[in-house]
């Protein structure tokens, strides 16, 4: 374990009118391990503090994990060499993607130690709520498995070409649509219903996490060709910056409206915390060589999960835990 302190940064361009200051606030990283090989990332946790995420093996293969109270379980696959966990609920469930025996690529449903086939070729699982909706992509079309039954949502009211990446507890379903202008934009679905959350200054922006409040987390490129990370509160799409001017890329919110993700910082990519204005740099576990992290998602607790680069170059899950953290 390392301990981080966190730089407060403003990003004074990109910050709403009602910018909030903080002192700089205190992390430890925590380095997850490995199932073996060496390079992987965590892409989820709950607010049980249960992580998900991906990690080689010692044979070379890619295999989805669940860590839980410093253990990591290897989940297996789906009987190919490769699985990716995607998200977990609050009752342990994991959703992802794995391939076959045969090498196809399927959606996966973990739950009480089996991995189950949700069906459904070149699909992937992307998101499940605590109902147990699982939502994903199958051949550019948004899908939604709920009750035994799959359903292309494309069927139901989004564009021929969509994306689905995230579902809240309500069901509401976040991603990308191709509009009618041929532009790309970020959504909000519920129920048959489109709401279009626009853009920032181009025509590409992409929803990739929603909270159970409806408000959304995404990316999408600015007026100079840069991706940069949003935050779409319902008042309009709010640019969160970056640390050098140029790339930021979100990834996962939470009900305290705090988002973390990735951004350029004049040489290397840290993980970051957005909330209300500010932009903290979560650092990495190894200063030196290649200094890279990235953050994916983040609990109720502001636990903050995602991957960063070790002093001997492997990549590794982590945990960034706020010394406030009840979990």
């Amino acid at each position: 374990m390392f301990v981080v302190i966190v730089g407060l940064l403003l990003a004074a361009a990109a910050a709403p009118a009602t910018a909030w200051a903080s002192p700089a606030t205190s992390y430890r990283i925590v380095d997850l391990g490995s199932l073996g090989g060496g390079y992987g990332g965590a892409e989820a946790v709950n607010d049980r503090g249960e992580v998900v995420g991906y990690s080689t093996t010692a044979r070379g293969e890619q295999h989805a994990f669940l860590w839980s109270r410093g253990q990591m379980t290897d989940l297996g696959t789906l009987g190919g060499a490769y699985s990716y966990a995607a998200d977990i609920n609050n009752h342990g469930q994991v959703v992802g993607y794995s391939y076959t025996a045969s090498g196809e690529g399927h959606p996966f449903l973990w739950a009480d130690g089996r991995m189950t086939d949700l069906g459904g070729l070149y699909c992937s699982a992307e998101a499940i709520n605590d109902d147990g909706q699982v939502i994903g992509n199958c051949l550019g079309h948004p899908v939604l498995w709920s009750d035994g039954q799959m359903t292309d949502l494309t069927t139901q009211g989004l564009a021929p070409y969509a994306t689905a990446r995230d579902i809240n507890d309500a069901g509401q379903i976040v991603g990308g649509h191709l509009t009618a202008g041929n532009a790309f934009h970020a959504y909000r679905y519920h129920d048959g219903q489109v709401l279009d959350l626009g853009a920032l200054a181009s025509d590409y922006s992409e929803a990739v996490a929603v909270n159970g409040h409806g408000q959304a987390a995404g990316r999408g490129a600015n007026a100079s060709g840069y991706m940069q990370a949003y935050y779409w509160s319902g008042r309009g799409i709010v640019a969160i910056g970056s640390f050098d001017g140029t790339y930021s890329e979100a990834r996962g919110l939470n009900n305290r409206g705090q988002v973390v993700g990735s951004s350029s910082t004049g040489g290397s990519v840290h993980g970051f915390v957005w909330q209300r204005g500010v932009l903290f740099d979560l650092g990495v576990l190894a200063a030196g060589g290649w200094s890279y992290s990235w953050a994916t998602d983040v609990n109720a607790h502001g636990l903050i999960v995602g991957g960063s680069y070790t002093a001997d170059g492997q990549a590794h899950p982590v945990l960034w835990r706020p010394t406030n953290a009840k979990r």
